[in-house]
């Protein structure tokens, strides 16, 4: 039980890190200037939306495949923490 306990943790701990890095890139996305706005003031901010999806569809990719590695895996060691600080770098 202890080896099933340390690899919930370590899931939950890179949840948790992919979690804070989604948030992150929502930091950087302003809105509009005034408060209200047509869609064509939108326009001057394709890209900074464009990039913005672009990295959360790259991120969230990452976390699937990250969660489908995770159901392989049995057992927690020191060799596999590693490797997901690693991932998570």
């Amino acid at each position: 039980m202890q080896e099933n306990a340390s690899l919930v943790r370590l899931e939950f701990f890179s949840d948790a890190v992919f979690a804070i890095s989604i948030t992150l890139l929502v930091v950087d996305l302003k809105p509009p200037d005034g408060e209200l706005f047509a869609w064509a003031d939108l326009q001057g901010y394709w890209p900074q939306i464009s990039a913005y999806f672009l990295s959360f569809t790259i991120v969230a990719m990452q976390w699937m495949d990250h969660h489908t590695i995770f159901h392989q895996i049995h057992r927690c060691n020191k060799g596999i923490v590693w490797l997901n600080f690693l991932f998570l770098l």
